[in-house]
């Protein structure tokens, strides 16, 4: 008995000094908050919303997506590169530049956009959509890059209690907006459109602070030298998330295609309540995982116990997926009861997905952004076809095969790939 209370006191003393168990638990405690604040959202949504009102938002938010990764021209995604590789005024100046590109770049693209909103919207989404809705989804768009740029230099920076903090604060205002807006108001889309705009201007206010209080901008300067190389680095990210909503968003066109906008709604609840394990389980993960990996391939450690570590996500993922399906029935409306058969298949999907993200790690920190683009086209090829075939001979269920299917061959081209860069890592003797 005192041998195992010793063992016991060891490893309690170890998972508090270490940083990666420590900041996991923080992300993953903020994450079940939110989570929380996300369940109680889904029958508020489906009790006020009509299917067909559901796909629409859905088609909106999947514009504000597409939009904003177009404009960001991969610069987010160049910070988290550049940031191990940088000494601290290299990384307050690179802020700045980046900064500073995307906002002279991104408003002209932005006002184009809206105006082709305007006079083509009727096409994209089969019906009419008032200016005012266009509005928010394209301010909505276009401030997403500065939130995401401050998340990821948190997160970059280990300061996980900050980044749930902020995280908490913005669920607090969300839930309070969407009762008073959606369910007490019955603005329906529009109240949701509100609500997300009003939280992320709020969750910006900080934010700014740090930024014009540690980076001290004089005026909006650009050096265009150094904006090329930023642009030619980010460029094959806009190819890789491209591609990634070719995985994770073209299906809503495609089915809005075979099946019409009420099964758009269907496919995006249970697509919603299947993500329920992105933010609980997979950002924090990957917000503490990606830093760690980072550090330690700095330091010429490679090891990641891939074999565990596909073995263990793949049990946790099955069980969660047939929970979810029974947790779903209690929660969503009986209207939306025909997506519960697609959870199954949904959760599968973002196993593998959650695999392709951590075997990937290593190949973003050498570099290597073409092999993600690469993986992340072939398996959106793959998503596209599958839905196709699937949508015309199985309906809603054949979009559920086609996620998982397609997830899965994601999964197998990183995980080829990562040993590929790993083993000529090692033969190179490269510390980073």
């Amino acid at each position: 008995m005192q041998a195992i209370a010793e063992l016991y006191k060891q490893v309690i003393q170890r998972v508090f000094r270490s940083d990666f168990l420590k900041n996991l638990f923080i992300y993953s405690s903020g994450a079940l908050f939110l989570k929380g604040i996300a369940f109680f959202l889904i029958p508020l949504y489906t009790s006020v919303l009509a299917p067909s009102d559901y796909g629409i938002l859905e088609l909106l938010t999947t514009t504000s997506t597409i939009l904003a990764i177009l404009f960001s021209f991969g610069l987010s995604q160049v910070i988290y590169v550049e940031y191990f590789h940088l000494d601290r005024a290299g990384k307050r100046d690179t802020i700045s530049q980046i900064t500073n590109i995307y906002t002279l770049l991104a408003i002209p693209l932005y006002i184009a956009a809206g105006i082709g909103l305007v006079y083509f919207g009727n096409v994209l989404f089969e019906q009419s959509v008032g200016i005012f809705m266009i509005v928010l989804v394209l301010l909505q768009s276009f401030f997403s890059f500065y939130q995401n740029t401050f998340f990821a230099l948190l997160q970059l920076a280990k300061k996980a209690l900050n980044l749930t903090v902020n995280k908490i604060l913005i669920g607090i205002v969300t839930l309070v907006l969407n009762l008073y807006l959606v369910y007490y108001l019955r603005l329906g889309v529009n109240g949701i459109l509100i609500t997300n705009l009003g939280v992320l201007l709020l969750s910006l206010t900080y934010p700014a602070l740090l930024y014009f209080r540690f980076i001290k901008p004089v005026k909006l300067n650009v050096k265009w030298a150094e904006t090329s190389q930023h642009l030619k680095l980010g460029f094959p990210f806009i190819l890789s998330s491209l591609f990634f909503w070719g995985l994770s968003g073209v299906d809503r066109w495609l089915i809005l295609y075979y099946l019409g906008e009420s099964s758009v709604g269907i496919f995006s609840v249970a697509y919603k309540f299947s993500s329920v394990f992105e933010p609980l389980l997979i950002a924090p993960v990957l917000s503490v995982y990606t830093p760690y990996i980072f550090e330690k391939l700095s330091k010429g450690d490679s090891k990641q116990h891939k074999a565990l570590m596909i073995f263990l996500i793949l049990i946790a993922f099955a069980v969660l997926a047939f929970a979810s399906q029974f947790l779903a029935q209690a929660f969503i409306n009986v209207r939306y009861h025909d997506s519960l058969s697609l959870i199954p298949y949904l959760v599968g999907g973002f196993a593998f997905f959650f695999l392709s993200q951590l075997l990937g790690a290593p190949i973003l920190f050498y570099k290597k952004s073409r092999l993600l683009v690469i993986n992340v086209a072939l398996a959106a090829v793959f998503n596209v076809v599958f839905n196709i075939i699937f949508l015309k001979h199985f309906g809603l269920m054949g979009a559920g095969v086609a996620y998982l299917l397609s997830n899965f061959a994601w999964f197998a081209l990183a995980a080829i790939q990562n040993s590929l860069v790993l083993k000529k890592v090692r033969e190179s003797g490269q510390p980073s």
